[in-house]
């Protein structure tokens, strides 16, 4: 199931210099999923991610995990598209 706004976020795609590489991940389709969207994810570095966390309400952030590699399917982003 689709939201009738993915059509339009799958055009944003030219902007993934490895395109090719990100498709072939099964995730891949929720990044043009506007239902996705709820909320702010952020990395930050591990060595930074307590202070940010005492920086912000407490509230509001949740610490989801860490990231140990950047597989060759994860998007880049190439801002000058």
């Amino acid at each position: 199931i689709f939201s009738s706004l993915q059509p339009a976020n799958l055009r944003l795609r030219r902007a993934i210099a490895n395109e090719a590489a990100a498709a072939a991940h099964p995730s891949y389709p929720l990044l043009f999923d506007p239902q996705t969207a709820g909320g702010l994810l952020a990395a930050v570095p591990a060595e930074a991610a307590e202070a940010c966390v005492d920086e912000l309400s407490a509230d509001t952030i949740l610490l989801l995990g860490t990231s140990m590699y950047w597989p060759e399917s994860a998007a880049e982003i190439n801002s000058s598209r």
